[in-house]
């Protein structure tokens, strides 16, 4: 849910904005994932949220990787992974829904990308 309604319209308005037409836009260009995903060229607290997003979504998939390591693959472990990625598989039908929909109608999301002033 938090790819769905926060994660994703970022980086749908934040992909719109690299059109090419801004100055020092050729860094952007080239880092074209870490900047949609506001991990740089963003407000300190943009930053902080997409950080702590990846971070601490990678540092839970491993401890629960871990876990069924150590645990020999338990039933209740498998079924949290199994929520792991139907969670991102939404996320990515959203993503592509809102992108398409963002150049079909050409009018971006609303959502705050958390550029600098």
């Amino acid at each position: 849910r938090c790819l769905q309604l926060k994660f994703a319209p970022l980086v749908v308005k934040r992909a719109c904005s690299l059109d090419g037409k801004n100055n020092g836009a050729i860094v952007h260009g080239l880092l074209a994932p870490l900047y949609v995903m506001g991990l740089f060229h963003g407000t300190k607290q943009r930053l902080i949220k997409s950080y702590s997003l990846i971070f601490g979504t990678a540092a839970l998939q491993i401890a629960l990787q871990k876990g069924m390591v150590l645990s020999g693959a338990s039933q209740s472990l498998s079924i949290l992974n199994a929520g792991f990625a139907a969670g991102f598989g939404w996320g990515i039908v959203s993503l592509a829904w809102l992108y398409l929909s963002s150049m079909l109608t050409g009018k971006t999301p609303t959502y705050d990308a958390g550029f600098p002033e």
